[in-house]
């Protein structure tokens, strides 16, 4: 297959781009991720496909073929007044991709319509929003992926970014970075300025951990600047530097992987992203909240993860619909 040649629509077709962008089948993760930073110039095409793909639904009920071709002679005329629909055949082998264009051009178009109105008004600027329980792989322009944590958000300006890219980030996210101009990341406790490389940036509450995987990233924090390189990480507190090292930078970026670990975190942090993980409400009192813990938690389900963190430090926890009670 030609992707160069592909519109949006056609990428956003395409089973194995699809399971790209949902996250669902590694190997197409990882054939996309190096296919995009090997053609830059497709940012704006694929940043289009992706939306297209997050935003239209396909229903999967099987039905027979004949319903099947009474659908597409119905659509086909609705698209076209010029075809026939009595005389309109479409065999199943020859019902391919291009066969949707006309319709899901018109869906990707109205689909595209609605989020620029809605998500940005007047503006270029484009935001990008987890929920709880909810974790998201956005292409951004350039080619550059963000891997949103849950309830986490981005927001950049799609016209402008290309030339300019600048982004602000709440949250956490892990980012891989396309080739080419700085590339900076904003938050409310500081700024990420970086060359081409893959990190982690946590910003939330107090806390701003920036984690290095490769290439070399400037963290800002008010009047201080540190440069960090692969596998060193950085945490502030209230702005406040609290360390710097070369241990395993994975304490923070695993929750892509499905772990989360830490080293000497509160039950407060950790119940957080407990919280956050698997859409609960987390509730016990401030003793136990600041209670030390180092080790992980797997995210298989929520009571292996509350096992794995409550049994080393001698707790219980109930579980209940929306609630999780941690207690001794």
């Amino acid at each position: 297959m030609n992707y160069l040649e592909y519109t949006s629509e056609e990428f956003a077709l395409d089973t194995s781009f699809i399971n790209y962008v949902k996250g669902t089948v590694p190997s197409d993760i990882a054939f996309w991720k190096q296919w995009i930073s090997e053609n830059p110039s497709h940012g704006q095409i694929i940043a289009d496909a992706t939306t297209i793909v997050k935003n239209v639904k396909f229903d999967s009920h099987p039905i027979s073929k004949d319903k099947e071709d009474a659908i597409w002679n119905t659509i086909a005329a609705k698209t076209n007044p010029n075809i026939n629909s009595k005389t309109l055949t479409l065999d199943t082998e020859k019902r391919g991709r291009r066969a949707y264009l006309p319709w899901l051009s018109i869906a990707a178009a109205a689909c595209l319509g609605i989020l620029v109105f809605f998500s940005i008004g007047t503006s270029s600027d484009l935001q990008i929003q987890t929920d709880l329980a909810q974790f998201e792989n956005h292409q951004l322009p350039d080619g550059s992926i963000v891997e949103l944590n849950a309830a986490s958000s981005i927001q950049y300006n799609r016209k402008s970014f290309e030339t300019n890219r600048r982004l602000k980030l709440s949250g956490e996210g892990f980012f891989t970075v396309a080739e080419g101009a700085s590339f900076t990341v904003e938050t409310d406790h500081g700024t990420v300025q970086v060359l081409g490389t893959e990190f982690n940036v946590y910003a939330r509450a107090k806390q701003f951990n920036v984690s290095c995987t490769s290439g070399k990233v400037q963290v800002s924090v008010n009047d201080m600047n540190e440069i960090l390189t692969a596998s060193e990480t950085i945490l502030f507190e209230e702005g406040i530097k609290v360390s710097e090292n070369k241990e395993d930078i994975q304490k923070r970026d695993t929750w892509r992987t499905g772990v989360y670990h830490y080293a000497d975190a509160s039950l407060r942090e950790i119940s957080a992203d407990i919280e956050r993980h698997f859409g609960k409400t987390v509730t016990m009192n401030s003793e136990i909240a600041n209670r030390r813990f180092s080790g992980s938690f797997t995210c298989q389900n929520v009571e292996t993860a509350l096992s794995e963190v409550c049994w080393p430090l001698n707790l219980t926890f109930d579980i209940f619909k929306n609630e999780i009670q941690i207690s001794e």
